[in-house]
């Protein structure tokens, strides 16, 4: 993956690295409405504290307040949120003549609505802030601003018009400059379209150039960013030894100043290389360090990465048991932060609704008959009231069709999984909780008090092994863990005991593990498709349908309902 900049709309902004991720997810309406309500109330009452405090300001001093606020929402990626306070400055600057914050705000709401994904706008606003650099003549804004329109250009896939229109028009106004960070982070900009366009040598001899700067102007962030960048490339042209060098210098770079989303990010490539190269065994550790450490900066994204490539190397593995549970995670982590976006923006909509007034007011000021702007602008309103009802109402139709899509494909996968994992267990159904018998056995001083010696639980876990994996009591719907040892002639505490130090689960769990996997094994056969699923349930030992419900999509991933639909297709 490359590492972005999103230029330096001014120089106090922060070069952040951004990794390009498609997240899809599963949110419902009703769950959608109830979160972004409260999104919505806290920005409402935020809005209202800040309007308060300024009331009495200058003109000038409430602009630069709303545009302080606003850079604070920035920084945390919160664009929708601070749009409102964007426009609102905006208005002002535009009211005091203040050209150059006038050239900033315009740049400003332009990214805010590329991260957005509201291309059309954010042309606009970038348009109008490159016009305004133009007329002003300064040249180190028409270089950020050509950048900027460069940036959308690249989300719109025209790279041909990003580089020759924009981006190395830019790069020669900023050598005239002479400001060497911006430059650097221009040639690193200009070598990742290259990288896009698959033009690699270009790419390299840009990325190089940055990185001289870099090594002796940057930080070890930045120079790291356009290490893992040249080490990219030379993955894409398999130039094996000089792409893991540089992976593994970014990753020390970032590792030096504990920059941990860098070292996830240097595992996350590693492992990439590796699984490309077939060497899963390789591949493996790496992945669950990049998962480590996302995990620990709670980096929701970057951990569906690390489970969707951890799942793919336990499937070549043919270990089908662990990629099924991290193509779990992968699903699980996708809808949790296509839900989180969804229920965000949905507030957003409505405070960005609510500026549409503002931005009525910027117009009727530039406008030269303010009368007749009055007429258009209100008209503009109504307008722009039914094309965002209609957006809004398509924008939900799009999100539910392609949402129903991917959760049918998902569940195919996962159908598919089980029948793997299905076909891996016949012949050799003990040995995997045997297998996992020994692995697993417990560090804790739970049962450090039990008067059972080592040879005694030894002959206890062969007991049970025996009574599920070859008696099959677990079919017994009335079997606890009392009569359980009854049945072994021992007592319920040694039977709890070997239970969870040598499977790490508790009676319960244990048993319907159990119980689901006879499950799965008789849906899958022919001979058993006329039982109902209560039929199922009763017969494996359940007491009703509902707890094997519940259960078997624990276990699976999927309603029994639906697998066994897919087993009759």
């Amino acid at each position: 993956m490359f590492s972005h900049n999103y230029l330096y709309l001014n120089s106090h902004f922060k070069t952040r690295t951004f990794i390009v991720m498609i997240l899809r997810g599963l949110p419902i309406l009703l769950f959608i409405f109830i979160g972004s309500f409260h999104s919505f109330a806290q920005n409402h009452l935020e809005s209202d504290s800040l309007e308060k405090l300024i009331e009495n300001y200058s003109d000038f001093a409430k602009a630069e307040t709303l545009n302080q606020f606003a850079k604070s929402k920035y920084k945390k990626e919160e664009y929708a949120s601070a749009l409102p306070y964007f426009k609102k400055a905006l208005f002002l600057y535009i009211k005091e003549g203040n050209i150059t914050e006038e050239i900033e705000s315009y740049n400003l709401i332009g990214n805010c609505y590329l991260y957005l994904g509201e291309y059309d706008e954010a042309m606009n606003y970038c348009f109008k802030g490159l016009k305004l650099s133009e007329k002003t003549g300064s040249k180190e804004n028409i270089a950020k601003s050509l950048n900027n329109v460069g940036n959308v250009h690249i989300y719109l896939g025209n790279s041909k018009e990003a580089l020759n229109n924009y981006f190395l028009k830019s790069l020669e106004i900023l050598k005239q400059i002479g400001n060497k960070l911006d430059i650097s982070k221009s040639l690193n900009n200009i070598g990742i379209t290259y990288g896009n366009m698959e033009k690699y040598s270009k790419a390299l001899e840009f990325f190089e150039e940055a990185l001289v700067i870099r090594e002796e102007f940057g930080t070890q962030i930045e120079i790291s960013g356009v290490v893992n960048n040249i080490g990219f490339i030379y993955m894409e042209i398999g130039n094996d030894e000089l792409a893991i060098k540089n992976f593994r210098k970014a990753f020390n770079l970032s590792s030096k100043v504990d920059d941990k989303l860098g070292m996830a990010l240097g595992f996350l490539n590693m492992a990439q290389f590796f699984y490309n190269k077939k060497e899963y065994n390789s591949a493996l550790p790496h992945a669950k360090e990049c998962l480590r450490f996302a995990e620990e900066i709670e980096a929701k994204g970057m951990e569906g990465e690390a489970y969707k490539i951890l799942s793919n190397i336990y499937s070549e593995l043919n270990q089908h048991k662990e990629a099924l549970v991290y193509y779990k995670l992968f699903c699980e982590v996708n809808d949790s932060l296509f839900n989180e976006k969804s229920n965000n923006h949905i507030a957003d909509i409505k405070i960005i609704y609510e500026t549409k007034k503002k931005e009525a007011e910027i117009e009727v000021l530039n406008s030269e008959n303010k009368l007749k702007g009055l007429k258009l602008v209100e008209t503009k309103k109504w307008n722009t009231v039914l094309i965002v009802g209609i957006l809004v109402v398509l924008l939900f139709s799009v999100i539910f069709f392609f949402q129903k899509v991917s959760l049918k494909r998902a569940s195919k996968i996962l159908v598919q999984k089980n029948l793997e994992i299905i076909a891996s267990e016949k012949g050799n159904f003990s040995g995997s909780f045997s297998a996992k018998a020994t692995i697993i056995k417990s560090s804790e001083i739970k049962y450090t008090g039990s008067a059972m010696n080592s040879d005694q639980e030894e002959e206890l876990f062969n007991l049970i092994i025996d009574a599920f994996d070859n008696k099959k009591v677990y079919l017994q719907q009335d079997l606890s863990v009392t009569s359980l040892a009854d049945k072994l002639k021992t007592n319920k505490t040694y039977v709890s005991q070997v239970i969870n130090e040598r499977f790490n689960q508790n009676f319960s769990t244990f048993i319907n593990d159990y119980r689901i996997k006879e499950a799965r094994r008789l849906l899958s056969e022919k001979e058993n498709w006329n039982l109902t699923i209560e039929a199922i349930a009763n017969n494996v030992g359940f007491k009703s349908k509902s707890a094997f419900n519940t259960a078997f999509k624990k276990f699976t991933g999927i309603t029994p309902s639906y697998f066994l639909n897919s087993m009759n297709d």
